[in-house]
């Protein structure tokens, strides 16, 4: 920081006395901190700007917890607000520039698109700079540019830092923040008056998406290494474009870019994950546009097959496809589109209300039957459990470590955000009967959704195992339930369960996509 100072002209002061550093770290003191420190005394001169290092505020917005732009803002008023006039805010660490740790000696270790992003977000918020670029940065091995145990040193030649950061000294150097627009969906639009006194605008899309097409006039555009796009090739993804006007003045340049209407080239997006149920596939399609609009969509994998469908705009739909082979779906991709979408397939058990569902553990000596049936809105789970062991009560056990039978809940199986569809939601419960407690004990619930008194339940214990019995309501002209079971069993009161048996594939604790699913009539 001394090195800096030196350079921009500021005077390197000396900090207060060990009291200062009490005072300042005690709760509720920022605001002392901020104002004496800039208001400053004979023995410490005010401080003549403000330094950052953003490591929690990497990206623009709305992608992490604290979103640059914001932080950036909030940031410049506290200062503003305790320390009088404005000051000059500096970047000082940028080694990550994005959320998530890759291998270090990997070539996308830093990323040509997300440094040009937190370069440009600075710029645009009137944030300056003081930052060490390291070599690596610039320089890829030519030979093994792979490689993750170390560093290596054949011949290096320049990376696609080198040349992005070559166009960001070309077009952007010394230039001055303008304006900023948001445009839908998840894009800013941020413009630079460059030290010509010409306007430079640079386009983004913060929310990671791709495929958007400005459908703009009489500008000329580049992408972030400064290679002239055509009309079909400038589509708006998180990878900057640089924006100059062609043949019409600033006014027409900047109400263009305010009003500019973003078009999808290819709408419709699938969940992340599809759902074999029986002899079907569920697959979530979203119309990410703002109008109706039909598509025809393939799945990949095996025989594969194609569906047709028609989804208003900004809205969801299910399709059901017959299931044509066992191989799994892999990816789906829309006609008229060469872009594929990776999905996961999921296998799920499926029965119909009232019929009879067996478990039993990999040795055998857990067992479990029972049923699911629905009357009068409501549905009711029987369950016999063969276990000839007891628990017994510990206060060290959480209820899936002894003798319990969980079940687990999904009112909206075919709900399939776009990602994270594996997540639990609002509308997933799961909760636990144990025989070992007493009273209200023996009923554990985590739920949302429904409140513990909208269930009634029952446990009976004797010498061969217990017997439970759980009713809940559902949702009216409900057709179909996420529903999964499984049993756990302890040996003693100084064990944790050493065997367990569940209807459902997979990790039902954290993923609602495991569970199966009932048939309601």
């Amino acid at each position: 920081m001394n090195a800096l100072a030196g350079q921009i002209g500021v005077k390197v002061i000396n900090l207060p006395s060990p009291r200062f550093f009490r005072e300042l770290f005690h709760p509720g003191n920022l605001s002392l901190f901020l104002s004496g420190f800039s208001e400053g005394s004979e023995a410490s001169p005010p401080c003549r700007c403000t330094g950052t290092t953003p490591t929690a505020f990497r990206r623009s917005n709305p992608g992490p917890a604290f979103p640059a732009d914001r932080m950036i803002r909030e940031f410049r008023e506290m200062v503003n607000r305790y320390g009088g006039a404005a000051k000059p805010i500096w970047n000082t660490e940028l080694y990550f520039t994005a959320d998530w740790i890759r291998p270090r000696f990997s070539p996308d270790f830093y990323r040509a698109d997300e440094n040009a992003v937190r370069y440009l977000t600075d710029l645009g918020e009137g944030v300056k700079q003081g930052i060490s670029i390291h070599l690596t940065t610039f320089w890829v091995p030519l030979l093994s540019p792979h490689i993750k145990v170390g560093p290596n040193n054949p011949e290096w030649i320049p990376g696609e830092n080198a040349v992005m950061f070559n166009a960001l000294a070309r077009w952007f150097e010394g230039a001055e923040p303008l304006a900023k627009f948001r445009l839908e969906p998840d894009t800013v639009c941020y413009v630079y008056r460059r030290r010509d006194r010409s306007l430079i605008a640079a386009v983004w899309n913060y929310g990671r998406l791709s495929g958007l097409t400005p459908g703009w006039r009489n500008i000329r555009v580049m992408d972030l290494y400064g290679n002239p796009l055509t009309p079909a090739e400038a589509a708006i993804s998180s990878a900057p474009l640089f924006c100059l006007p062609e043949g019409i003045g600033e006014s027409e340049f900047l109400k263009q870019l305010k009003q500019t209407s973003l078009e999808w080239k290819q709408p419709f997006r699938p969940a992340q994950v599809v759902r074999k149920v029986g002899d079907t596939r569920w697959i979530t399609l979203r119309n990410r546009s703002k109008k109706a609009a039909s598509c025809t969509l393939r799945l990949n994998g095996g025989k594969g097959g194609e569906g047709k469908g028609t989804i208003a705009g900004g809205a969801s739909a299910v399709l059901r496809l017959p299931v044509r082979d066992a191989v799994p779906v892999t990816s789906i991709s829309f006609s008229g589109s060469e872009e594929q979408f990776p999905v996961r397939e999921y296998e799920n058990p499926v029965i119909r209300a009232g019929e009879v569902i067996r478990i039993a553990s990999p040795d055998g000596v857990l067992r479990a039957n029972g049923t699911i049936a629905v009357r009068a809105g409501r549905a009711v789970c029987r369950f016999r459990v063969e276990d000839t062991t007891r628990a017994g009560v510990s206060p060290l056990r959480a209820p899936w470590q002894t003798d319990s039978l969980e079940l687990f809940l999904d009112f909206e199986p075919q709900n399939f955000p776009l990602s994270g569809a594996e997540n639990y939601t609002a509308e997933t419960i799961r909760l636990f009967l144990l025989p070992e407690e007493r009273g209200a004990g023996q009923f554990v619930l985590d739920s949302l959704s429904l409140r513990r008194e909208e269930f009634r339940w029952s446990v009976h214990r004797d010498s061969t195992g217990y017997t439970v019995e759980c009713g809940f309501p559902i949702r009216k002209g409900a057709k179909v339930l996420g529903f999964s079971v499984r049993a756990n069993d302890a040996e003693s009161p100084r064990s944790v369960a050493v065997r367990s048996a569940q209807w459902g594939k997979g990790p039902l604790h954290r993923n609602r996509c495991c569970f199966g699913i009932v048939m309601l009539p």
